[in-house]
């Protein structure tokens, strides 16, 4: 019997945290949030101040800029 063993690329274990759905805040998003993967923030008004961004992380809204 042969065992095949394959390591997969980070990107393929990547996540997008939804804000608010999984996590309560930005801030919370981000500090959930490992190397590669994605914080999605719905839209709406977020009382936050002095966020801190980690690497390596995308941060971005669900519609655009606007």
């Amino acid at each position: 019997m042969a065992i095949v063993s394959m390591v997969l690329p980070n990107q393929a274990r990547a996540r997008t945290w939804h804000v608010p759905a999984d996590a309560p805040t930005i801030q919370a998003g981000i500090d959930s949030a490992s190397s590669g993967d994605d914080v999605l923030v719905a839209p709406g008004t977020y009382f936050e101040h002095d966020i801190t961004l980690k690497g390596g992380l995308f941060v971005h809204t669900e519609q655009g800029p606007n």
